[in-house]
C-alpha cells in the first residue's frame, strides 16, 4: 500500500518580494514549479533518519527528512494561479509558513522543446 505523506497536495501561497517581481515574469507559461527553500529549523547534526512508513534507519541523503547537514528543501508544485506577486500552488513542499525561498524554476519550460541548433 503506498504511503501518503501529510504535505502532499497541500495548498501554498508564494509571495514574491517587490525587488524580485520582474524575475517572475513568464511563470504563467509553466504548469509546475521546482522550489528550493531553506530549512532554518533543521538539526544539521542528523545523519540518519527513518521514513514515516518505516522503522529502519537510513542515511539522511536517502530520506525526505527535514533534518540534514545542508538543510536545503526541494519541492514541486502545480501552479493554480498567479495574481500580481502571489503564486498560488498545490504540491509537496513540506515547509512551514514564512520559510525563505532560495529559488523557483519552471518544471517544464516551453523553450526546452524549441530547436536550438547553431548554424
Amino acid at each position: 500500500m503506498p504511503v501518503t505523506y501529510p504535505d502532499y497536495e497541500r495548498p501554498y501561497t508564494i509571495e514574491i518580494d517587490a525587488v524580485f517581481f520582474e524575475g517572475s515574469v513568464g511563470l504563467d507559461a509553466a504548469s509546475h514549479l521546482t522550489i528550493l527553500y531553506w530549512l532554518s529549523r533543521a538539526d544539521r547534526s542528523v545523519l540518519k533518519s527513518k521514513q514515516p512508513d518505516s522503522n529502519i534507519e537510513h542515511g539522511v541523503f536517502s530520506t525526505f527528512s527535514r533534518d540534514r547537514p545542508n538543510p536545503i528543501g526541494l519541492g514541486e508544485a502545480k501552479i493554480q494561479r498567479i495574481e500580481k506577486n502571489l503564486i498560488f500552488v498545490r504540491g509537496n513542499l513540506g515547509c512551514p509558513s514564512g520559510t525563505a525561498l532560495l529559488d523557483l524554476r519552471p518544471l517544464s519550460c516551453p523553450e526546452a522543446s524549441r530547436d536550438h541548433t547553431v548554424n
